[in-house]
């Protein structure tokens, strides 16, 4: 019998193996006229490359390999790719980029809608916040040059009031941050600014007005225009504000129960919060001149005309009364939680860091709460 040789099979082509026993999956083709031979540790890599070499001759890509791109272009693409965030592609991080500088809507729609949400506040309010944002961009143009510099820059020169620049920033930051939550302009610059960037005005320290100064002006009011008297007591021995006073109603005011209420559409803070407030524990001489001089029901800015006209209400700084009151009420009973609450102060910092260098003895502070009606 004749023994046929064994037959030995050739080693395939696409497969190579190495001394140490290492195999190479092989990938031969030929690109632009030459010959190409690229090697795999397994199989399924060869596949995926022959897959996507496949694809890029009908796809984009191919035009991307064709056109003359410069090593620059090549190599920033190449970096681009290396610091893509994880899932996302470089087409989509090029939509974002895109997205972020072009708005989809135009400046006016969006100012327009961002000044609806301003519906709790007063109008002349409103139109201070609108005038602010368009002055930024009536100097500067559209979105294109909303940028961090051009915003820093806008705010320093606005204006030569340090505190008028924090409110001009304020604005303008509001309505960057609306926008980027709406999606409708993504490149925020105030993300790249911080906080030390901006104004941060030095809090007015307020001087002490003497008692006798304002036993003075009630003096004159009570003779000159006495139907102002407890409107103005309201302020000085109650703690609200003039606005408030002025607005309040004869129905506002619960004699029997020592309180008033201040309705939200008048006070300052109800305006923003939606709350109406309750003003209790009131110094007892507040009455005493609610008792004489009821509220009259007269328009705020008549008010405010005619207690201009007082010799001594002139020589009395801006809220003078308001002021006096947080004073001496906190000189008197060390409680800065109570004269906040009366105040209607978010919290207690500002008592401290507007009137503590102010504060008087006890005995002073007394004689300010036993200012009352001649007859009393």
């Amino acid at each position: 019998m004749k023994i046929q040789p064994k037959k030995i099979t050739p080693p395939a082509k696409n497969i190579r193996k190495l001394e140490d026993g290492t195999i190479y999956f092989v990938d031969q083709y030929t690109e632009n006229g030459k010959k190409i031979r690229r090697f795999y540790k397994s199989q399924y890599e060869r596949e995926q490359a022959r897959a996507a070499r496949k694809t890029a001759q009908y796809s984009s890509i191919k035009k991307i390999a064709e056109a003359e791109l410069s090593p620059e272009t090549l190599l920033d693409i190449g970096n681009a790719l290396k610091i893509l965030p994880p899932g996302m592609t470089l087409s989509k991080c090029v939509e974002i980029a895109t997205k972020q500088t072009a708005p989809e809507k135009p400046f006016e729609q969006c100012l327009e809608e961002f000044m609806l949400t301003k519906k709790n506040i007063d109008r002349h309010s409103q139109t201070t916040a609108k005038n602010r944002i368009l002055k930024f961009f009536n100097t500067y143009g559209g979105f294109e040059a909303a940028t961090a510099e051009n915003v820093l820059k806008f705010i320093r020169e606005v204006s030569p009031s340090e505190k008028s620049r924090k409110h001009h920033a304020a604005a303008l930051k509001e309505f960057f941050e609306w926008l980027q939550v709406r999606r409708y302009f993504l490149a925020n610059p105030f993300l790249e600014i911080h906080r030390s960037d901006l104004p941060r005005p030095q809090k007015a320290k307020r001087k002490r007005i003497p008692v006798k100064d304002i036993a003075g002006f009630f003096a004159e009011c009570e003779k000159l225009m006495p139907q102002y008297a407890g409107i103005c007591a309201l302020a000085a021995f109650g703690g609200l504000r003039m606005s408030e006073a002025c607005a309040l109603k004869a129905e506002n005011i619960k004699a029997a129960r020592r309180e008033i209420v201040v309705p939200f559409d008048i006070s300052k803070t109800g305006k923003r919060s939606g709350k109406t407030y309750l003003q209790a524990n009131m110094p007892p001489n507040v009455w005493d001149w609610l008792k004489k001089y009821p509220l009259g029901g007269e328009e705020t800015l008549d008010i405010y005309k005619n207690l201009k006209n007082l010799p001594k209400w002139k020589k009395l700084p801006d809220n003078a009364l308001r002021h006096s009151f947080a004073t001496y009420h906190l000189s008197l009973f060390r409680n800065p939680g109570e004269t906040a609450l009366l105040m209607r102060h978010k919290d207690q910092n500002q008592l401290w860091n507007t009137y503590l260098d102010e504060l008087c003895d006890e005995k002073e502070a007394e004689k300010y709460f036993e200012i009352r009606p001649t007859s009393a």
